[in-house]
């Protein structure tokens, strides 16, 4: 279900999907719809505030009822204002991960995670490290370059640790260098990279 919200006054728009018995409201690109970075953007838990419950109309009266008529959990949103969710969760689609990906074992499929701010020590909410917020793990197939196998699919920066990185990464935070110009990984380190994940890929 596509959704509008007001983060720092500004709307920014995504997409609702239905994870097991949570949602899991996905916004893309929210640095360039909003200006921000989203490491220092607020977790969604303290943009919703539960404030009470009520009762709602929305749509269109056809001479009996409305659209949407029903008992509703009232929150406060960023904006000041009151937001309530007007859809059954059964109604959204699944945020499955697609074919061929596996879901991100470090922020669960959320594409966020609770990190601390080097230099204040400050705990907040950002985009995963390792899926860059896109929620899942992109597959990777082996190829083979004389007694070399490489992982298509994961490529290497120019750091001297941390150097492996998923296609989901376009440039390293740290070197600077971008995917498009960089060799594709050796598979049996990428073996290591992901176990160090809890994630057992064979070749």
């Amino acid at each position: 279900m596509q959704i509008m919200i007001l983060i720092n006054g500004l709307p920014v728009q995504g997409t609702a999907c239905q994870a097991g018995k949570d949602v899991v409201i996905h916004v893309p690109c929210l640095a360039q719809q909003t200006g921000e970075d989203p490491g220092l953007l607020p977790p969604f838990s303290s943009l919703f505030q539960p404030v009470s419950s009520g009762f709602i109309e929305v749509g269109e009266w056809d001479g009996k009822a409305y659209e949407f008529e029903g008992g509703v959990e009232l929150v406060r949103g960023p904006d000041g204002k009151v937001w309530a969710q007007i859809c059954e969760t059964a109604d959204l689609p699944s945020a499955e991960a697609p074919a061929g990906t596996t879901g991100c074992p470090q922020c669960r499929g959320s594409g966020v995670t609770r990190q601390e701010d080097d230099a204040t020590g400050r705990i907040f909410t950002g985009r995963c490290s390792l899926c860059w917020g896109t929620g899942v793990i992109p597959s990777w197939d082996p190829w083979r370059e004389g007694d070399i196998v490489f992982a298509l699919g994961f490529w290497d920066c120019e750091c001297e640790t941390g150097y492996i990185h998923p296609d989901n990464h376009d440039v390293c935070p740290v070197c600077g260098a971008v995917a498009e110009v960089q060799p594709a990984s050796r598979a049996n380190e990428v073996q290591e990279y992901l176990a160090s994940f809890g994630l057992v890929v064979a070749v």
